[in-house]
């Protein structure tokens, strides 16, 4: 060990050599930005140079400046139902939305070629129910006063009628025309139902053994369920 002891005097003054050689860097501002912060002394530099030099007035080329970003304004209270201020003053300044009529008409202002659609309106109408009336299908729960081909059979005289007797028939001419409007209403919401996922022409055989078991919402009323499942057995969709 004597002759490493030796040169340990010699390794000194080379380090201290060393550390005098290199290239001084800039001198630091004495007041260094916000967003700046100098670790504190107590580093190790690349060299294993001893704390005191680091500590000493020479240039410290080691020292890492760690950047830190700068503190967020707090963020303003929330009013308005818990909305923040830029939320309401947004949705003060959105231009409110026109009703679809306005949009229409601007459409044709911009658009004159779309004025005739408005003028031929009505006479569009009038020649598509004019086409319905003389093609229309006779179904037993629909009845159409102007029909051409299948106007509304008379029904049954007499205030005292049953239920039933308004629907006899009806799958030849359609609903009657003098069947009382809850009834009617009865009718056509079965059929709506029983629509819904089914072909029409399957829908009218049903409908037929439906109101024939039960001709108005009362009788329906009364049935259980086991029996109305059983009627309705083929058409589909049983939680209906």
């Amino acid at each position: 060990l004597g002759p490493i002891r030796a040169l340990r005097p010699r390794l000194q003054r080379l380090a201290a050599s060393l550390v005098k050689r290199r290239t001084p860097i800039a001198a630091e501002p004495r007041d260094p930005p916000r967003y700046f912060a100098l670790r504190p002394p107590r580093v190790f530099l690349s060299r294993q140079i001893p704390i005191a030099v680091a500590r000493s007035r020479r240039p410290r080329p080691h020292l890492v400046a760690m950047a830190v970003p700068p503190a967020k304004a707090p963020s303003p209270k929330r009013v308005n139902g818990d909305k923040s201020p830029k939320a309401s003053k947004a949705k003060a300044k959105a231009p409110r939305r026109t009703s679809p009529t306005e949009d229409i008409e601007d459409l044709i202002g911009k658009h004159p070629s779309l004025a005739s659609v408005r003028d031929d309106a009505p006479r569009l109408r009038d020649e598509l129910l004019a086409w319905y009336d003389k093609s229309h299908r006779i179904l037993p729960w629909r009845r159409n006063f102007h029909s051409q081909h299948a106007p509304p059979p008379p029904g049954p005289r007499g205030d005292g009628a049953e239920p039933r007797e308004y629907w006899a028939g009806c799958d030849t001419a359609g609903a009657p025309a003098n069947v009382p409007r809850d009834q009617y209403a009865y009718g056509v919401w079965v059929s709506e139902v029983m629509s819904q996922q089914t072909q029409i022409e399957r829908v009218a055989q049903y409908w037929l053994k439906w109101v024939e078991r039960w001709p108005d919402v009362s009788a329906l009323a009364a049935a259980t369920r086991e029996e109305v499942n059983e009627s309705w057995a083929g058409l589909g969709y049983y939680r209906r």
